[in-house]
C-alpha cells in the first residue's frame, strides 16, 4: 500500500511529461502537429478524486465601532458577517439592552446596520447580543452567541474657567476662557460657523476665538468696567462634536477690581538716598488699562509755588503705565509733587474716586558730606578712603570719566584706583599707602556730577595711616618640615618684631604621631612640652613697618640639629599674633612615599652621596601611629608592601626608615604633596579602595507626604576606574529625613545584571525638607537626594528663552517669556517680575591659554560681589504678559573684555498666588573670535629663542580663518624689597 502511494503520483507526473513532449515533437522537427489527445481519459486512472468543499458556519468578522469603543449618541452600529445571511433569522436573533428604538437595514447580504431612531443616553452601556438562532444562507447557524458591549459618549463638561469662579479684583483686561472636556468644534471649520459657548452679563464688547477644539477665549475690547460683577452663562444647547450634550448649563461670576494707582516711582528706586535725579522721569503704574486722555488731563507735576512743570507723557502698549518726562532739568534741592486728580477714567469707564499726591525732593548741589577716615583721623594701611557726596557723580557707563584725574594725594602714591557707587553715593579711593605716614587728599573743584554741576571748591582730607601690625609668618602649606643635619634655621617673614622667644626639644616617635595627626592633635600640639625643651630669645634687628625675611635659628649658637624628630615653638607674645608650633623631621635620608588603596611604595636615598639605602627597616603607620606594613628596602632602596584599604585615604600616613637619631633615619608624610598632586597637573584621581558604587535615582525629584517614592539602582564594584558586577547579592538602603534621622531601612535584592529597584511610602505626617536615600555600606558611593514639600502643580506653564544661544557683548539681545495655562489658554495680562544676572564664563581651548590673564589675586582690593549662584543682578523690571501670554524684552548687554554668562529669570503668580519661575541663559562673547596661545616650552633661558603657537577659533571652537594678528610681549620684573644677605 505504501509503495503504491509513492509510485502512482510519480507515474502520473511522468506520463503527463511524456505526453506533452510527444505533442511537441512534430512541431520541433518541422512536421505537422498531430491531433492532441485528451488527458481526461488517462488522469482518472492515475490521480485520486478531489473532495467537494464543505459549507462554513456564519461568523461575525467585524463591527463598527469596535467592541468596547465609545459610541456616539446618534451613531449606527454596523455588523459584518463572513457570508450572506438569512436576514429574518438574524433580525429575530438580535437583541439590544437596554431596549432602544431603531431601524435595521441591510447594506448588502453580509452587512447589517442598526440605526437608533433617537439619540442615545450619554454615559450609558449598550449590550448587543446575537443568539445562535441566526443562520446563514447555507442553512448553518452561529456556532455560539455573539456579545458586543459599547459605552456611549459622556457629557460635555466645563473643566477650566478663567477668571476663576468667585474671583475678586480681576484685571478688567483679562480674557474670559472656557475649556471643555471634549471637542466642541472641528479642526479647520469656518470661524463664522462655530458656536459661541457663553454669554457675558452685563454685555461686554470684544472678540472671541476657539484656540483649539475644546477651549474658547474671549478678549474684551475695550477692557471690562472696573469694580463690577460679571456673570458668564454657558449656552445650554452646546454640543460636542460627537453629540455629547452639556451636563449642566451653569454659570460663574467674578468681580473686576476698581481702577487704582499702584505706584509712582522715579529712576533711582534702588538708591538708599531718598532723593531724585534732576532729569528723572516719573512713572505711574495702574492696576488696569486706563483712558489715556483722562489720566493726562488729571495729572500734574507741581514745582515751587504750585506751578505745573511742562513735559511729555507716554504710555506702554496696554495703557497701564504712564511715563512723564519733564521738558528740562528740575531745580536742585527742591520739593516736587505728583498730583493725580479724582475722577480719571479707566478704559472700561470706571473712575478713580480719590485724589493722589506723592512728594519728591531733588538732589542738592554737589558737595562732600562725610568721609572715612574723618579729618585728622587714622586709617588702616590696607583699607580704602571713602567720600560720601550729596549728589551722584558723572557715571562711568554714560561718559568716559576718569575720577582719578580729580584726585591728588600728597605724598604721591602708586596704584591709585577710584570708583563711584551710585546706590550709596560713595566714591571709594584705594592706593598703596605707606604705613605710619601723614597724607593729604585733595579733590578738585572741577569734579562733575551727572548733570554738569561741579564741586565748586577744593575739598582737602588730612589723615594718617596706621603702622603695620606686628606679624610672623612661617608657612601655610604644612606644619611638619623636612630638614637635613646641615640646616640650622627656617625661613620666615617678620614685621615690627624685636625679639622672638623660641623653644625646641626632641620629640619621641610615639608623641610625634599624637601631636601630628592623632585624636585632639591640635590642642595637644599647643600644650605639648618636650622632655629636653630649651628656650631662648632671638633678637631681631628689623626696620619698622616693613615685612622682612628672617632666619629662625634652632639653637642660640646657630648650630644645626642631629637626625631625629623635634618640636619647635615660636612665641612672639604680641597681641593677635599666634604662630602654631611646628614639627621638624631632620634626616640624612630622603624618603619618597606613595600610597595607593592597596599598596605602599617607599624609596630611601642617602642625601650625603645620593645613593639608595639598602636593607633599611621600613614601617608604614596610619594617622594614629598604628603600623600598617613593615619590611626592608631592597638593593635599590625600594620597599613595596600591601596595606589594608584605609577608610579615609586623604588622612595623613607615615613612612619611617630606621629610627630617629640613626644616621640613615628618614621619614615622609603622605600629605607632603604641595604642588605635586595629580590635580595640580589637571589629572583627576581617586585614592579610595575597592568599593560598591551605584547610579541610584528616584522617579521624580519632589514628593508630598504620603506619596510613594519609586527608585532604581545600577550597582557596580568600582576600583581604579573599572566597573565590575557586584559581588553582593543585596543592597541595603536607609532613608534619612530632613534632620538626618533614620526613617526606614530596606534590603534590595540585586539581579545578575547588577540592578535593583524598590519603593518606599512616605508617612502622611512627613515633614517638608530634603530627604536622603543612601547606603551604609563602607566606602560606598550610593546616595540620592529628593525633596518632600507641601506643593501643588502650578496652573501656568512659563517658558523663557533667548533669540540666540550666543551673542556679542555690547549688543541688544531679544528675550521672550511665554505663559500659558496647562489647558492651553494663554495667560494674558499676568503681572511678572524679571531679572537679568551676569557672571563670568570661561572659554576653554584645550592646550591653549585663552583670554585676558586673571591677575585679580595680585590686587589688594576686590570689588564686592553681591550675587548668588546666578551672579550679579544687573537689570530688573516689572511687566505684564500681553493678551497672548507673551512678554518680549530687549536687553542691552554691557561691553567687557571677558566672556560672560547671562541668565534671565522671570517670576509670575497664578490666580491663587502660587509663584512660577523660569530661566534661560546665553553666552556673551567679547569679540567675534578667540585667540589661543601655547608656548613651545614653559621654561626658557635668557637670550634664547622661544616659540609660540597661535590658534584662532570662532565661538563654536572651529577655525576662524585668516586673521590679521599683532604680537605684543610684556616683560615682568620681580624686585626684592630686602637686601641680599
Amino acid at each position: 500500500m505504501n509503495v503504491q502511494r509513492k509510485v502512482l503520483p510519480r507515474l502520473a507526473a511522468l506520463s503527463l511529461v511524456l505526453f506533452m513532449l510527444a505533442c511537441s515533437l512534430p512541431g520541433l522537427f518541422g512536421r505537422d502537429a498531430a491531433t492532441p489527445v485528451s488527458t481526461s481519459a488517462l488522469l482518472p486512472t492515475l490521480l485520486p478524486p478531489r473532495p467537494s468543499p464543505q459549507p462554513l458556519p456564519p461568523m461575525l468578522v467585524e463591527s463598527d465601532p469596535l467592541p468596547g469603543a465609545e459610541l456616539a449618541l446618534s451613531s449606527p452600529i454596523s455588523l459584518y458577517f463572513n457570508q450572506p445571511m438569512e436576514r429574518s433569522s438574524v433580525e429575530a436573533a438580535l437583541t439590544i439592552q437596554p431596549t432602544i428604538d431603531g431601524r435595521l437595514t441591510w447594506r448588502d447580504e453580509a452587512t447589517l446596520v442598526f440605526s437608533p431612531s433617537q439619540p442615545l443616553a450619554p454615559e450609558s452601556e449598550i449590550n448587543l447580543t446575537i443568539k445562535p438562532e441566526a443562520r446563514a444562507r447555507n442553512g448553518l447557524s452561529l456556532p455560539q452567541p455573539i456579545q458586543l458591549n459599547f459605552q456611549t459618549v459622556g457629557y460635555l463638561r466645563l473643566t477650566h474657567s478663567l477668571p476663576a469662579p468667585g474671583a475678586q479684583d480681576v484685571n478688567p483686561a483679562s480674557a474670559v476662557v472656557a475649556s471643555f472636556n471634549r471637542p466642541v468644534v472641528s479642526l479647520g471649520a469656518e470661524p463664522a460657523s462655530l458656536a459661541v459657548p457663553f454669554q457675558i452679563e452685563p454685555a461686554a464688547p470684544g472678540e472671541g476665538e476657539w484656540i483649539n477644539t475644546s477651549t474658547y477665549i474671549f478678549y474684551p475690547e475695550p477692557a471690562l468696567e472696573g469694580g463690577r460683577t460679571y456673570t458668564v452663562q454657558l449656552d445650554p444647547n452646546l454640543l460636542g462634536v460627537d453629540g455629547s450634550p452639556l451636563a449642566e448649563a451653569g454659570s460663574w461670576s467674578f468681580s473686576t477690581v476698581r481702577p487704582q494707582l499702584v505706584s509712582v516711582h522715579t529712576r533711582l528706586e534702588e538708591s538708599e538716598i531718598n532723593l531724585i535725579d534732576l532729569d528723572s522721569p516719573f512713572t505711574l503704574t495702574f492696576n488696569q488699562p486706563m483712558e489715556a486722555s483722562s489720566v493726562e488731563a488729571g495729572f500734574g507735576l507741581l514745582g515751587p509755588g504750585g506751578e505745573r512743570v511742562p513735559g511729555k507723557a507716554s504710555w506702554n502698549e496696554d495703557t497701564t503705565v504712564m511715563t512723564f518726562e519733564p521738558a528740562g532739568l528740575l531745580q536742585r534741592d527742591t520739593r516736587y509733587e505728583v498730583v493725580l486728580n479724582a475722577g480719571i477714567q479707566a478704559a472700561g469707564g470706571a473712575q478713580i474716586e480719590t485724589e493722589h499726591s506723592v512728594a519728591f525732593t531733588t538732589y542738592p548741589s554737589l558737595a562732600v558730606i562725610s568721609s572715612d577716615p574723618i579729618e585728622r583721623g587714622k586709617k588702616e594701611i590696607y583699607s580704602w578712603v571713602t567720600l560720601k557726596f550729596s549728589a551722584p557723580l558723572e557715571s562711568v557707563e554714560k561718559v568716559d570719566v576718569d575720577y582719578k584725574k580729580y584726585i591728588h594725594i600728597d605724598p604721591q602714591v602708586s596704584s591709585l584706583e577710584a570708583w563711584f557707587d551710585e546706590y550709596s553715593g560713595t566714591l571709594t579711593i584705594w592706593a598703596e599707602f605707606a604705613p605710619d605716614a601723614d597724607y593729604s587728599l585733595t579733590i578738585s573743584p572741577d569734579l562733575p556730577d551727572k548733570w554738569g554741576g561741579r564741586l565748586g571748591q577744593e575739598f582737602i582730607l588730612n589723615f594718617r595711616t596706621a603702622p603695620l601690625r606686628p606679624n610672623l609668618f612661617v608657612s601655610w602649606s604644612s606644619s611638619v618640615f623636612f630638614l637635613t643635619p646641615q640646616d640650622n634655621s627656617l625661613n620666615a617673614q617678620a614685621t615690627n618684631l624685636s625679639v622672638l622667644p623660641t623653644s625646641l626639644g626632641r620629640l619621641p616617635l610615639a608623641d610625634f604621631f599624637s601631636v601630628a595627626s592623632g585624636p585632639n592633635s591640635y590642642d595637644l600640639r599647643l600644650t605639648y612640652r618636650s622632655p629636653d625643651e630649651q628656650t631662648w630669645q632671638q633678637s631681631l634687628d628689623l626696620p619698622p613697618n616693613k615685612s622682612q625675611r628672617i632666619e629662625v635659628y634652632f639653637k642660640p649658637g646657630q648650630q644645626p640639629l642631629e637626625p631625629g624628630l623635634y618640636y619647635l615653638r615660636l612665641s612672639p607674645r604680641i597681641r593677635d599674633v599666634h604662630v602654631q608650633p611646628y614639627l621638624l623631621v631632620v634626616a640624612n635620608a630622603q624618603v619618597a612615599f606613595k600610597l595607593s588603596a592597596t599598596e605602599a611604595f617607599v624609596w630611601a636615598v642617602d642625601l650625603r652621596d645620593n645613593q639608595p639605602i639598602p636593607n633599611a627597616p621600613v614601617v608604614v603607620y596610619d594617622e594614629s601611629g598604628a603600623p600598617l606594613v613593615s619590611g626592608e628596602t631592597d638593593g635599590e632602596g625600594i620597599f613595596r608592601g600591601s596595606v589594608p584599604t584605609p577608610e579615609d585615604p586623604y588622612t595623613t600616613f607615615y613612612a619611617v626608615v630606621g629610627q630617629p637619631g640613626e644616621e640613615t633615619f628618614g621619614m615622609a608624610l603622605s600629605t607632603w604633596n604641595e604642588a605635586i598632586n595629580s590635580w595640580d597637573f589637571g589629572i583627576p584621581s581617586d585614592f579610595r579602595g575597592p568599593r560598591l558604587g551605584a547610579y541610584l535615582y528616584t522617579d521624580r525629584p519632589i514628593y508630598r507626604p504620603g506619596h510613594t517614592v519609586y527608585f532604581r539602582a545600577v550597582v557596580r564594584q568600582t576600583y581604579n576606574g573599572r566597573y565590575d558586577l557586584p559581588q553582593s547579592s543585596s543592597l541595603p538602603l536607609t532613608l534619612y529625613d530632613n534632620v538626618g534621622a533614620e526613617m526606614f531601612t530596606i534590603e534590595l535584592p540585586v539581579s545578575a545584571f547588577g540592578t535593583a529597584h524598590g519603593q518606599i511610602t512616605l508617612p502622611a505626617d512627613a515633614q517638608p525638607g530634603d530627604y536622603r536615600l543612601a547606603s551604609k555600606m563602607n566606602d560606598s558611593d550610593i546616595a540620592v537626594n529628593f525633596k518632600v514639600a507641601e506643593y501643588r502643580k502650578p496652573e501656568i506653564d512659563l517658558q523663557v528663552g533667548f533669540a540666540a544661544e550666543q551673542v556679542r557683548l555690547g549688543e541688544t539681545v531679544q528675550a521672550v517669556a511665554n505663559a500659558r495655562y496647562f489647558f492651553d489658554a494663554p495667560a494674558g495680562n499676568v503681572p511678572l517680575q524679571w531679572a537679568l544676572y551676569e557672571t563670568s564664563s570661561g572659554f576653554g581651548l584645550p592646550g591653549y591659554q585663552v583670554g585676558v590673564e586673571d591677575d585679580s589675586w595680585l590686587k589688594a582690593y576686590r570689588f564686592p560681589f553681591h550675587g548668588g549662584g546666578l551672579g550679579n543682578q544687573i537689570q530688573a523690571g516689572q511687566a505684564s504678559t500681553d493678551r497672548q501670554g507673551v512678554l518680549e524684552l530687549e536687553l542691552l548687554l554691557p561691553e567687557s573684555d571677558q566672556r560672560k554668562r547671562y541668565t534671565l529669570e522671570v517670576t509670575l503668580q497664578d490666580e491663587s498666588g502660587f509663584p512660577v519661575s523660569a530661566r534661560a541663559s546665553l553666552e556673551a562673547n567679547p569679540a567675534d573670535f578667540y585667540i589661543g596661545v601655547r608656548p613651545d616650552a614653559w621654561v626658557g633661558r635668557a637670550g634664547d629663542t622661544s616659540g609660540f603657537e597661535v590658534q584662532v577659533v570662532d565661538w563654536e571652537r572651529e577655525p576662524a580663518g585668516v586673521r590679521a594678528l599683532r604680537a605684543e610681549f610684556m616683560k615682568v620684573e620681580w624686585v626684592r624689597q630686602d637686601p641680599e644677605p
